[in-house]
């Protein structure tokens, strides 16, 4: 009873959803479109083409965690009164940014 005053006074909700939950969500539903790579399908053999897009997952996973690692690292208390869910979509868009878009002029992709 005593924890359920406290919550109910600090107006605390234990589920409340972090950018972290949609950010995973999204990396696990994929942010790459399958017409992106359609260039580089054409050129790769097979083989090389999953190392492509394995490589690439991997860079993107570890972009976007690295950018909600940054927010919290720096205290981001101006995002508490945005939507987490518009703060991971905010992630993930500068992540695909810094990563797919990173060497346009030369077509390959290249962690920053």
């Amino acid at each position: 009873e005593c924890e359920r005053r406290l919550l109910a006074y600090f107006e605390w909700n234990l589920n409340f959803m972090l950018p972290l939950h949609f950010i995973r969500l999204q990396l696990a539903n994929g942010i790459i479109f399958t017409n992106e790579l359609r260039v580089y399908e054409a050129r790769l053999c097979a083989e090389d083409f999953t190392t492509l897009k394995q490589e690439l997952t991997k860079m993107l996973t570890t972009e976007a965690l690295s950018l909600s690692d940054l927010l919290i690292s720096k205290g981001a208390c101006f995002l508490r009164k945005e939507q987490p869910s518009n703060v991971a979509a905010a992630i993930i868009y500068f992540t695909r940014k810094n990563i797919l878009f990173a060497e346009k002029s030369e077509r390959h992709v290249k962690v920053p």
